[in-house]
């Protein structure tokens, strides 16, 4: 299993700071999700999601990194 970070918009995988690639085999891996997260918040990335990519794609997993942005509201009573 691989742990990258995937920009929602583009689908484009994270490679390093200002560089991003199509291609997940060029991509940054980090050692475990809570890497990955911790990894967005010091470095302002948004609007990525962290994915776990497996060797069949039909395993792999989305993980939405929430921001002050893109929390959502609570409900309200």
């Amino acid at each position: 299993m691989k742990v990258l970070l995937q920009h929602i918009n583009t689908r484009l995988f994270f490679k390093e700071m200002g560089a991003w690639t199509d291609d997940f085999t060029l991509a940054k891996e980090f050692a475990n999700s809570l890497n990955a997260i911790n990894f967005c918040h010091t470095n302002g990335l948004r609007d990525v999601h962290v994915l776990l990519k497996f060797q069949q794609q039909r395993y792999d997993v989305s993980l939405p990194i929430m921001n002050k942005r893109s929390r959502p509201t609570p409900p309200t009573a």
